[in-house]
């Protein structure tokens, strides 16, 4: 993946950065932490054919998904997610047991 741009920035002291990447069909913005990406989220678009990737690196869509990146991060969505998962996952444990009682 070839990387188009990195917009760093900090979030409670810690430094953080969104890359938007591309290998030419698509557009990938997703957040990373100390090289590592921060998260599961991936905001990604399709390129049409005829058009360059760098033609749209400017366009209002493309900022908002930059921002949703960033937000990911200033709100917590991650962990958020994760409990969420582990929440999933403790119910099919307690429904999975019930299930073998019957």
């Amino acid at each position: 993946m070839e990387l188009l741009r990195k917009i760093p920035f900090s979030c409670e002291d810690e430094p953080y950065e969104i890359r938007v990447l591309t290998d030419c069909k698509i557009i990938n913005i997703v957040a990373f932490h100390r090289n590592r990406p921060a998260n599961g989220f991936r905001y990604h678009v399709q390129i049409p054919k005829n058009i360059q990737p760098g033609e749209v690196l400017e366009a209002g869509p493309l900022k908002e998904m930059i921002e949703l990146s960033k937000n990911d991060i200033f709100t917590g969505r991650w962990e958020k997610m994760r409990t969420c998962f582990e929440q999933a996952k403790q119910e099919k444990k307690t429904y999975g047991d019930e299930k073998q009682e019957e």
